[in-house]
């Protein structure tokens, strides 16, 4: 799976500390997932005790990752 990050997604990735292989894992087998008509999608998982949130577009083979963050 590759993944290609934006300014503010490669910010919060540094600033919160998430793993590149918990996006990955939820990415390809989230808990929920909803997409909008502009294909972003919003995607989350439970990994360790801590629900992890994935917003991102599907371009090609690549995964462009918006933003990333701890929901509650």
């Amino acid at each position: 799976m590759k993944l290609k990050f934006g300014y503010h997604a490669q910010y919060r990735l540094n600033q919160r500390q998430i793993s590149i292989a918990k996006i990955k894992s939820v990415i390809a087998s989230p808990e929920f997932s909803v997409a909008d008509n502009d294909g972003i999608i919003k995607s989350w998982k439970t990994i360790a005790g801590e629900k992890i949130c994935v917003i991102y577009k599907k371009q090609g083979s690549e995964y462009f990752v918006l933003t990333i963050y701890y929901k509650e």
